[in-house]
């Protein structure tokens, strides 16, 4: 089986929410293949799924830091979102603010706006 193959068995694995058997394999093709940026994406979403958001954060963060292409491009974007939940799950939410604040305002869905609202609807909260 190759790299590509193995890589849509682990997404489809995490789509029927069998993490550990997704993060398992991911972990794998981590070792033995150069997949580049997308067993990464694959294997956070594995761990993010576990509840693991401590260690997502830091796959998402390298598949980002290997995804080639502008800011705005989708699969940057959708990194960028995957990682803000991260943070946001792991009770990090200055984090999250950076993070979203990191996609260009043009490319910003409305769920990213909406949750850039309820974050500074939260601190400003806090400071009262």
């Amino acid at each position: 089986m190759h790299g590509e193959e193995l890589l849509r068995h682990c997404e489809a694995l995490n789509r029927q929410a069998l993490y550990s058997s997704a993060a398992s394999l991911t972990s794998f093709l981590l070792v033995t293949h150069n997949l580049e940026w997308q067993v990464y994406s694959t294997y956070a979403a594995s761990l993010f799924g576990q509840g693991e958001y401590k260690r997502a954060v830091s796959a998402y963060q390298t598949a980002l830091d290997m995804l080639p292409g502008p800011a705005d491009s989708a699969e940057v974007v959708d990194l960028r979102w995957k990682l803000a939940e991260c943070h946001a799950k792991a009770g990090n939410h200055q984090l999250q603010l950076y993070t979203l604040t990191g996609i260009p305002i043009h490319v910003r869905s409305p769920a990213v706006h909406m949750a850039l609202g309820h974050l500074f609807l939260r601190m400003s909260n806090d400071r009262e």
